[in-house]
């Protein structure tokens, strides 16, 4: 079962904790994959912040799910207003959310 479909809008969310997780860039790649980062939105780190880009709160368009042989979600393309990036279906379902 998909969580999400092609043409729905998600938001990137966080796991709260002392130092809460979101999806992220690193800026530094060319792949454009999310991936799982410190949330550096309230508590700054220099390091983090040269290192990766912080998607928290971002806004994007799902374009394509990639399924596997099970018609199981592997992969999402969402388009951001940064550009067009991927993101793993687990980490999707940890971190989007519909809007």
């Amino acid at each position: 079962m998909n969580l999400f479909k092609v043409g729905d809008l998600v938001q990137v969310g966080r796991q709260e904790g002392s130092r809460p997780w979101t999806l992220c860039d690193k800026t530094n790649h060319e792949s454009k994959t999310l991936e799982e980062c410190l949330s550096y939105e309230d508590v700054k780190d220099d390091l983090s912040m040269l290192i990766y880009k912080c998607f928290y709160e971002k806004i994007g368009l799902i374009k394509k799910v990639i399924n596997n042989k099970l018609a199981q979600p592997l992969l999402y393309e969402i388009e951001f207003p940064e550009g067009t990036y991927f993101c793993k279906a687990i980490l999707a379902s940890k971190y989007l959310r519909k809007v």
